[in-house]
């Protein structure tokens, strides 16, 4: 997955499309976004009463997450 977010990355960055932060600061982000939401999924079935491995919500997860990340990076 690094490796692929890497050449995304380098990829957008060499088109100009992306705002120059340092990538492994980036990577990080991602992974803790991504990860977070089921790391606490026992937190957010008793406080936020959701399922977070249900369908919908990863679905909603997973475009949250890209959202948030294309619309802070891009230019």
């Amino acid at each position: 997955m690094t490796r692929k977010i890497y050449l995304l990355h380098k990829n957008l960055k060499k088109e100009d499309l992306v705002k120059d932060f340092p990538l492994p600061n980036l990577v990080s982000i991602y992974i803790g976004a991504i990860n977070s939401f089921f790391i606490l999924h026992s937190q957010m079935r008793q406080q936020l009463e959701i399922e977070p491995f249900s369908e919908e919500e990863i679905d909603r997860h997973a475009d949250t997450v890209i959202e948030l990340i294309f619309s802070s990076i891009l230019k």
